[in-house]
């Protein structure tokens, strides 16, 4: 995947249009890859934060949802969505910039949501699932980093690195067929998934390795064609030479991993920041995904560049 690749035509609404960094990366957007942004926030505010920066507005929509012609749709949307009885609740709602953000994509007025550069990625997921909603009927979200790692020519996908603590088997099933259907477009290739553990196929007996090869069956019930194997351990995943020691049978995935599952959040943190540490890795992400419409999250530590990244990333 080259996430430096143009993507014309394509609009995104970023949540904290005050922020300087956000307004840096949406002007780098504007200029390289010809990306249609909106900043959301007061005019002033944003203008007096540009005008030191030496960043010229041109080209990027600003609406404040105090007084944005959208506010009406927006409400409208929210309202229906959740059932209000009050479109006056709705109305309040969309008068903070995280579910405004939301409710313009929700409506289609953008092709992405970004957010999370000044808040908790609890509070982004919060907006989505109000003011988008949910694509799967387990009512789920989750997310997963992009790892470009130097010694390998293919990236490969971690996840859950940063919503879901301890899934249940149903979740984890859940994040792996979604993460497969994630993959399918950011890498190229098809996406061959590896359910991960300290086990691997009944070397340890233990709830936790229960739990995943009870999320492997309900994965490949939802997703009878999905390349998707487990329990295994992790150089079982990925090194041929291992696979070839540890696994028995015939495996589309062992040794050729390029979807990696880590049974919590705990493993997937901690895993994903060893590789990048490790190996100088490129670690794109948090991409959320579960919502009917595509939401980015960011790390509040993120850079402009980083910004970019996730931003182009998330186009695709």
């Amino acid at each position: 995947m080259d996430s430096n690749a143009k993507s014309p035509h394509k609009r995104v609404v970023f949540a904290e249009g005050v922020e300087p960094r956000i307004i840096q990366a949406a002007a780098q957007l504007r200029d390289q890859d010809a990306i249609e942004c909106i900043l959301v926030g007061p005019a002033i505010e944003i203008e007096q934060t540009a005008a030191p920066l030496g960043i010229s507005l041109s080209g990027l929509d600003i609406v404040d949802p105090l007084t944005a012609n959208q506010a009406t749709a927006c409400a409208q949307h929210v309202q229906a969505l959740r059932e209000l009885k009050s479109i006056a609740m709705a109305e309040r709602l969309v008068k903070k910039p995280l579910p405004f953000a939301a409710a313009l994509l929700a409506i289609g007025d953008a092709d992405l949501m970004v957010g999370g550069a000044t808040c908790a990625t609890k509070k982004v997921i919060e907006a989505a699932a109000m003011c988008v909603g949910f694509a799967n009927d387990a009512g789920l979200a989750s997310s997963f980093f992009l790892m470009q790692i130097p010694n390998r020519s293919e990236p490969i996908l971690f996840a859950d690195c940063a919503v879901n603590i301890d899934p249940s088997a149903e979740a984890l099933a859940n994040i792996a067929v979604t993460t497969a259907r994630s993959a399918k477009g950011l890498i190229g290739s098809e996406a061959r998934v590896a359910m991960l553990s300290f086990s691997t196929q009944g070397s340890a007996s233990h709830a936790a390795v229960d739990k995943v090869r009870s999320a492997l069956d309900i994965a490949k019930s939802l997703a009878p064609d999905l390349k998707i194997d487990g329990e295994m351990q992790v150089d079982t995943a990925l090194s041929e030479r291992v696979a070839a020691t540890k696994w028995q049978g015939p495996s589309d995935v062992a040794g050729r991993a390029n979807v990696l599952i880590f049974p919590n959040l705990e493993a997937g943190n901690i895993g994903y920041k060893l590789v990048q540490q490790f190996t100088g890795a490129r670690a794109i992400g948090p991409i959320l995904q579960g919502f009917k419409r595509p939401v980015a999250d960011l790390s509040r530590g993120a850079s402009v560049d980083e910004i970019v990244e996730v931003t182009r990333l998330s186009l695709y």
